[in-house]
């Protein structure tokens, strides 16, 4: 990847294009259908833009025995994880499952895959080594990238993750109508605000660095993250296998009692 030897010039279009790509839209607080508190946590994270303060956030902490790290998707929230989180503490797991920042019970108001990464490296602090690390949707490319920087985990389950974050940068500086040449300014700012250039975080690229076992959930009618991705993901990693699922779609496969059985064997296969 090539840097920018020329300081960067940033249009009203170009930080419009920009905030809309890290600008979740929050929906309303979900409460959870258990009595536990949720646990408070400080992120370690701070981010340039556009406040360089740190964000704090939840992470709701669901039964006891082996750790298991639950990630939500963009513009969702732990709580829409219920259904999965219930049932892998109930097979005698304890479950961290965090509002990411500006999502759920969680403060601020922007997120990208580093901050998030970040996150969850901070919930790592409490815990020696995670059982299993799993991500839906953003939040499977979350925990890959967390894993690729040094995440403990000994085994990943990714469902239906995008693979390529700059591939959806260019979708966002495409749908506001930025030049070329912008959407290489836009590409060059986020990486000045995250830390590294949207192009490396790739998950078929990270996977070919990692020894952990992955289980790849995904649906044939996904219509936000089409398949493909999952297989080009799965092709790349050393130890992977994906199982692909008819009429679930990007977001009933959460709900999927055959989804969440295979979850469960496999975490139970690794215990």
């Amino acid at each position: 990847m090539q840097h920018t030897s020329t300081p960067l010039t940033i249009t009203p279009a170009i930080e419009q294009a920009i905030g809309y790509f890290l600008t979740p839209h929050r929906p309303a607080k979900k409460t959870w259908s258990s009595s536990l508190p949720p646990l408070e946590l400080q992120a370690k994270a701070s981010i340039e833009w556009p406040d360089g303060e740190s964000i704090p956030f939840v992470c709701h902490r669901l039964g006891c025995g082996p750790d298991v790290l639950l990630v939500h998707g963009w513009e969702s929230q732990a709580t829409d994880l219920w259904h999965l989180a219930d049932a892998i503490a109930k097979a005698g797991f304890s479950v961290w499952c965090p509002d990411l920042p500006a999502h759920g019970h969680s403060s601020g108001s922007m997120l990208s895959i580093p901050l998030a990464t970040q996150a969850l490296h901070s919930i790592a602090h409490k815990v020696d080594h995670f059982h299993a690390v799993i991500g839906h949707s953003l939040g499977g490319a979350v925990v890959v990238n967390a894993l690729a920087t040094g995440l403990p985990a000994t085994q990943v389950i990714v469902i239906a993750a995008p693979t390529h974050y700059g591939a959806y940068a260019r979708q966002v500086a495409h749908a506001c109508s930025l030049s070329d040449s912008d959407t290489t300014q836009m590409l060059d700012r986020l990486e000045e605000i995250t830390g590294i250039h949207p192009d490396r975080i790739a998950i078929p690229e990270q996977a070919a660095t990692l020894n952990q076992r992955c289980l790849w959930l995904h649906a044939n009618d996904d219509d936000v993250v089409p398949v493909e991705e999952g297989i080009q993901a799965v092709n790349a990693w050393k130890h992977a296998e994906l199982h692909r699922f008819d009429n679930l779609g990007h977001f009933h496969i959460l709900q999927d009692a055959t989804v969440c059985h295979q979850l469960l064997q496999a975490l139970a296969r690794h215990s």
